[in-house]
């Protein structure tokens, strides 16, 4: 008799909050989904400095407005109603991916002609829109992001001489719970899969550098206490990635890192990704 075929495996270090929609389609096409957040999302309170930007792209100083995630676009039109402000009309608002378009598309004080997003919600996708890539020297564009993300884009646009002042609505920080909930996961497929745990190498969802460097973490500190001996889990070549764009698989294949590129967080898409290879 034929032994059966384990189901393939991904982690999926999204976000609690940004995690489900994609774990339950892969979990109704047969995946084994393990959900192991590598970022936990935290409001800020804006600075003085930052309030000056928003009421400066109330405005209309800045050209663009890009508002990198749901969490931002939430946080950022709370706080323009708090102020009984509405959007320049001419100014393009860029949101990043499905999620965070909807919830601009949704809000009341923004006019729907200028609302865009990028076909990849990748830094490269960004960069290449029209939207951008046709801002001249001395033109302003304002991100609404996470404290410290997407800073190829910033650099990008510093680079071209663009000024970009950037309202960071919540902090990225690693979850406290990641390293215990990794090694429950770690023990349970070790346990049932013996010696064959490394045959088939789980994936694992890496969306952004923040993630990366927090698997990093968690990995390195997942050190054995009772034997020296290697135990499958513990090393980044253990697993195969499914990375979000160009510039984080280059990261990843710097350290000789088996890795499929995706454009978008969409299921469909990482699912068709983990089709890709069977090594």
């Amino acid at each position: 008799m034929t032994a059966a075929i384990s189901p393939p495996v991904l982690i999926n270090t999204r976000p609690t909050a940004r995690a489900a929609s994609l774990s339950a389609y892969l979990r109704a096409r047969a995946v084994e989904v393990a959900e192991i957040p590598m970022l936990t999302l935290t409001p800020c309170s804006i600075t003085a400095e930052e309030h000056g930007y928003l009421a400066q792209w109330q405005a209309g100083v800045y050209q663009a407005l890009v508002v990198i995630s749901p969490t931002a676009a939430a946080y950022g039109l709370a706080a323009l109603r708090e102020r009984s402000a509405e959007a320049p009309c001419q100014a393009h608002v860029i949101a990043v991916g499905k999620r965070t378009y909807t919830v601009l598309q949704q809000a009341d004080m923004l006019p729907t002609d200028t609302l865009t997003m990028p076909a990849i919600s990748s830094n490269e996708g960004l960069i290449a829109m029209p939207e951008i890539a046709q801002l001249s020297a001395g033109a302003r564009v304002l991100i609404w992001r996470g404290h410290g993300g997407r800073r190829l884009l910033v650099e990008h646009l510093h680079a071209r001489g663009i000024q970009v002042d950037s309202i960071a609505w919540y902090a990225r920080t690693m979850p406290t719970s990641a390293q215990a909930h990794y090694r429950a996961w770690q023990a349970q497929y070790v346990a049932r899969h013996g010696s064959k745990a490394a045959t088939r190498a789980p994936w694992v969802l890496i969306s952004s550098g923040a993630a990366f460097e927090h698997w990093v973490h968690t990995l390195s500190h997942n050190v054995p206490t009772q034997t020296d001996a290697p135990v499958f889990g513990q090393r980044l070549t253990d697993f195969r990635y499914i990375v979000l764009g160009t510039r984080l698989t280059q990261l990843l294949t710097e350290q000789q890192l088996v890795c499929v590129t995706v454009e978008a967080l969409d299921p469909p898409l990482i699912y068709d990704a983990m089709q890709q290879t069977t090594a």
